[in-house]
Formats: structure tokens, C-alpha cells, sequence
């Protein structure tokens, strides 16, 4: 099983998320969508795709030329029923490869640890172990969408009812952030340094929330993750396991 997984920060990997594939000795490749050259991206040569976060905007692909080449990749990952994962960024790269409208979210940023609320739906789903009974959630977003037509709205947030769906049995996208690491997470108050001094992110509320929080968040996001590889390999990944 060989796995793709898109970047769009310097930052950015799939940081708790990689002990999943890891464990299960299953291959992968980051592409960093802000660097490298994908236009002949062969799609065969994968069995699955993650898209990753960044601070860059879906409606921005007149500056930013990956954006399109990537709801292309989408598109064909729909039309051959290729599993995907998008987290940030890559839930609103999934939403607009469905049609859907990305745009600035009406109540602001929502930045820092909060938990989800899921839906029925989502109570049975594979993000069940990230639910506000397991954990809390970190999320980084000053973006939102629209629920794509024929998605199944998994989870909802104080602040953004878009927070997790599910398109059909193998298409998976998640607003917030189950990857998160100390590691990711150190990178992110770099990156977001220009919000500290505006008041858009309290840093050090997020710093004492982190030590109550993210032990139990690395946790369920392998519980996660290894839901996810089941779903998305069946026993072929199951074979991969030493």
C-alpha cells in the first residue's frame, strides 16, 4: 500500500497520524504542493491520498497554482474511488472538488483547543474516537464551507457546523486538526505569530489547555487513524501489519 500525502506548509506532516502507518509498515511520500513539481502526478501508483493544512485559502488559486491541479487529483480520486483524507486546507480542497463554495468564515478564526460535537452520523463513524466524549480537538482555520451535496455532516463546533464529513465510503475530511503534535504545534505558533499580536490567538490559553489535552488527543487520533487504514485497505492493509 503506498500513501501520498500532500503538504502545503513548511510545518506541515502527518505528525500523530504517521505511528498509524508506521506500525502497519504500509508506504508513503510527501509531496509539498508549495515546491515540488506534480504535474504529471500518476494517481495509479497510489492507493490512497491525504491532503494536508495551510494558510492559504481555496478561493486563492489565481495566486496559488497547485490549488486546481489538486481539486483535479480530487476529482480523480471520486471517479476511481480512491480513498482520501483532507484535514484543513484539504477538507476545503475536498469540498470545492465537490462543488461546494469555500469562503472566509462569518464568526472568525477559530483557533486552539475546543471539542467536537458529532452527529449521529458521526457517532458510528470513523471519527468517533476523536468525539467530545474521548478528547478534545485542536483547530486552526480562519476558513469554512459549505456542506457538499450528498456528504454526510459528521461533526459541528461552537463556532462552525461544517466540521467533519464523510462523501460516500472512502472520502473522509476533517476541519480540524487530529494530527497535532508538540512538534506541529510549536511550528504553528511560529507560523500564526502575526495573530498573537492582534488578540486572535491566545497563546498561552492554548499552551495550558495543550498540557491537559494532548496526551489523550495523540491517543484517540491512532485509534483514528488506524480506523481509517481498515477502511480504506481492509485486509489488504491488514496484511501489512509485522
Amino acid at each position: 500500500m503506498n500513501i501520498a500525502i500532500f503538504r502545503h506548509s513548511l510545518g506541515g506532516s502527518l505528525g500523530t497520524l504517521e505511528k498509524a502507518i508506521v506500525d502497519r509498515k504500509l508506504s508513503y511520500e510527501y509531496i509539498d504542493a508549495f515546491y515540488d513539481d506534480f504535474e504529471d502526478f500518476d494517481l495509479s501508483q497510489y492507493d490512497a491520498i491525504v491532503f494536508l493544512g495551510g494558510s492559504c485559502g481555496v478561493y486563492q488559486a489565481d495566486t496559488y497554482s497547485f490549488i486546481d491541479k489538486e481539486v483535479k487529483i480530487l476529482e480523480q480520486c471520486l471517479a476511481k474511488d480512491v480513498p482520501v483524507l483532507g484535514i484543513c486546507f484539504g477538507s476545503q480542497l475536498m469540498a470545492k472538488a465537490l462543488g461546494s463554495k469555500v469562503f472566509r468564515g462569518p464568526q472568525g478564526p477559530e483557533m486552539g483547543w475546543s471539542p467536537l460535537r458529532l452527529t449521529e452520523e458521526g457517532k458510528s463513524s470513523l471519527i468517533a474516537p476523536l468525539g467530545e466524549e474521548n478528547t478534545n480537538m485542536l483547530h486552526f482555520h480562519v476558513d469554512t464551507f459549505d456542506l457538499p451535496e450528498g456528504a454526510v455532516r459528521l461533526a459541528s463546533s461552537d463556532l462552525y457546523e461544517n466540521q467533519a464529513y464523510s462523501y460516500g465510503d472512502k472520502y473522509l475530511a476533517l476541519q480540524c486538526h487530529p494530527e497535532t503534535s508538540h512538534k506541529i504545534l510549536k511550528s504553528h505558533e511560529v507560523n500564526l505569530g502575526g495573530m498573537f499580536s492582534n488578540g486572535s490567538f491566545d497563546i498561552e490559553a492554548t499552551r495550558e489547555l495543550t498540557k491537559t489535552h494532548m496526551t489523550n488527543l495523540v491517543k484517540q487520533a491512532d485509534v483514528f487513524m488506524n480506523g481509517w487504514i481498515d477502511n480504506a485497505f481492509g485486509k489488504e492493509g491488514q496484511m501489512e501489519v509485522a
